[in-house]
Order: C-alpha cells, then sequence, then structure tokens
C-alpha cells in the first residue's frame, strides 16, 4: 500500500526531515496546535535528537 506524506518539518541543514501521514495529518496539526505544551513536547522529542546527532558527527 502506498501512503503520501507531507513535509512537517526539516533541519536547517536539510539532512533530516519529518513528514505526516496525509490521512493523519489534520488532525495531528491540530493536535499539536490545541496546547502549546504538546507543540513543545513535540519538537524537544523530534529536534533534540537530531541537534545531537549533528554535535557527535
Amino acid at each position: 500500500m502506498k501512503r503520501e506524506a507531507v513535509l512537517y518539518q526539516k533541519s536547517k541543514d536539510g539532512k533530516k526531515a519529518f513528514y505526516i501521514d496525509v490521512e493523519n495529518a489534520e488532525s495531528i496539526h491540530a493536535f499539536l496546535k490545541s496546547d502549546k505544551a504538546n507543540l513543545k513536547k513535540f519538537r524537544y522529542t523530534i529536534l533534540a535528537p537530531i541537534k545531537t546527532e549533528q554535535k557527535n558527527c
């Protein structure tokens, strides 16, 4: 089964990107926008490992 995804966020150097499934994009986006704490946790979970990886290289 093929599925489509939309780009949600990309690292500054362009080496890493985070995509969200098209079917779930609206509900995920609404959830993240519903509370600043949700968005903060999401960014910490997604971006913290990317930053750590870049420092180790």
